[in-house]
């Protein structure tokens, strides 16, 4: 009886009192050998798993692939962007030039009226006026800036006192 009882212990892993090995658990069925439930819940549940990881991969790679063709088409702009704006200044800048010499023909030849038909006096006049009117706006550009620049800077450091007096 002894020898039986150790057989079946040996083949199902329970023990002479009619537990399989473990305190407070039920006995294992006598056609399920010991344990080969649990290997085999395991790896279906490791199947599982791995079936996710593989989801999230793909999603990852579609992410990735989403963010790189993002990232081509801002790319693509820019540069389309970059030669629409020297298409257009290519363009622009015969006729602000040709504009500009018009201007500056035609000042010339109404102050070398005024002159009394002094064709030198006239050119120099326009010429001046231009350069004057080149300087004035230089100076009104950089006053601008210069404004807008110390405005920024006191915004800033109003935000960095008010900063501190909050901590």
């Amino acid at each position: 009886m002894i020898k039986e009882a150790g057989a079946r212990e040996a083949r199902h892993g329970t023990t002479a009192g009619g537990g399989n090995g473990r305190a407070g658990a039920p006995p294992l069925p006598e056609g399920d050998p010991a344990g080969s439930a649990a290997p085999l819940a395991g790896a279906l549940e490791l199947e599982r798993v791995l079936a996710h990881v593989a989801e999230l991969a793909g999603h990852l790679r579609t992410l990735l692939a989403l963010r790189a063709a993002r990232r081509r088409l801002a790319v693509r702009r820019a540069v389309f962007l970059a030669v629409a704006v020297l298409l257009g200044a290519a363009a622009l800048v015969p006729l602000i030039a040709s504009g500009s010499t018009l201007l500056a023909e035609g000042l010339s030849q109404g102050l070398t009226e005024l002159w009394g038909g002094s064709e030198w006096l006239g050119r120099l006049s326009a010429g001046a006026a231009i350069l004057a009117g080149v300087a004035g706006l230089v100076a009104g550009a950089a006053g601008w800036i210069s404004r807008r620049r110390l405005a920024s800077l006191e915004a800033r450091l109003g935000e960095l006192a008010g900063g501190d007096d909050a901590a």
